[in-house]
């Protein structure tokens, strides 16, 4: 009967019934493993779809106690859960952050990519969240090398061409979570890390994302080492303007600190920056003349046929 009553809502409309049903039916799957996993699907359905905040808010609350009673039954069903982010009432966003909060340090489920869903959730509209958000990633940053091990899923996430950030909210985001890579041997793998990615972006968007990325970091010689040595994979992307920008804020960056040493191969990279960076911007120029050139021809090449197909009048 209690399924009965959570699988048709629409036959049982009354909130308070729908709300007795769906706890109810909660407690049941903590009991049975075997009823727990037959009715994960309808109680994930309640989770997602139910009209109620309060009844969708509760059930969140409820996973928390499936997860520790049958993790290996639970984790499948992690993708849902983080939906839950982005629900459109507060109370369901807020439970939900609390509850994988929970969840991940305890190492209940794996942090996993799907860890960006919450890093949106520094910039939630509710400071309340947010203030949750970054209590959580403060704690994570304490648990060895988890936030570090996840950081470069995060920065790719969030800057999905499919799904893009506002520029503003990514640049809050990152520095915010970069700032608890304090571990020199971390940030100069980091930094490799990042250079190597340049190779991969598809948009001029997702290269400004990654210099932004490599501007938050704290450079050691070693870093800025690395950040010549891969030169070769973000050369491309330093003729836009942005990149070149946030290139140049570390290199600037780097000379205040810069010991004695280390002013030479800060000098070298600075020049190779902007040589690259002007030889890019010619480039792009020609290109564009070229192209503009190219137009220019065929307009005149299209107006001559236009004319050369009417007949002249001399002669009538």
């Amino acid at each position: 009967f209690i399924v009965s009553i959570c699988g048709q809502p629409s036959r049982y409309p009354d909130a308070r019934l729908q709300a007795a049903a769906a706890t109810t039916l909660a407690r049941f799957m903590v009991v049975s493993s075997e009823f727990c996993e037959s009715h994960l699907q309808l109680f994930f359905t309640i989770l997602q779809k139910s009209s109620d905040e309060t009844i969708r808010s509760n059930a969140m609350i409820a996973v928390s106690d499936l997860a520790i009673r049958f993790p290996n039954l639970v984790v499948p069903w992690t993708p849902h859960l983080y939906l839950r982010l982005k629900d459109e009432s507060v109370q369901v966003r807020k439970t939900t952050l609390l509850v994988l909060s929970r969840l991940i340090l305890n190492d209940m489920i794996k942090v996993k990519g799907q860890i960006s869903e919450m890093a949106f959730c520094l910039e939630d509209e509710n400071p309340s969240i947010s203030k949750l958000a970054k209590l959580f990633f403060h704690d994570l940053a304490q648990k060895g090398n988890a936030l570090y091990n996840v950081l470069p899923d995060v920065i790719s996430h969030l800057s999905d061409p499919d799904n893009p950030t506002s520029q503003s909210k990514y640049s809050s985001i990152m520095k915010y979570l970069i700032a608890f890579i304090q571990k020199e041997r971390q940030a100069d793998t980091l930094v490799e890390k990042l250079c190597h990615r340049f190779k991969t972006t598809q948009t001029d968007r997702q290269a400004c994302d990654l210099s932004l990325c490599l501007a938050h970091l704290s450079f050691s010689e070693k870093g800025l080492r690395k950040l010549q040595e891969n030169v070769s994979y973000y050369q491309d992307s330093l003729r836009i303007e942005e990149v070149y920008t946030n290139f140049m804020a570390i290199v600037n960056k780097a000379k205040k600190f810069a010991k004695a040493d280390s002013k030479a191969l800060i000098d070298e990279l600075e020049c190779r920056i902007d040589e690259i960076h002007a030889k890019g911007v010619e480039q792009d120029e020609t290109a564009q003349k070229a192209a503009h050139a190219s137009k220019k021809a065929k307009g005149r090449r299209v107006d001559k046929r236009v004319r050369g197909s009417f007949p002249d009048d001399e002669g009538e």
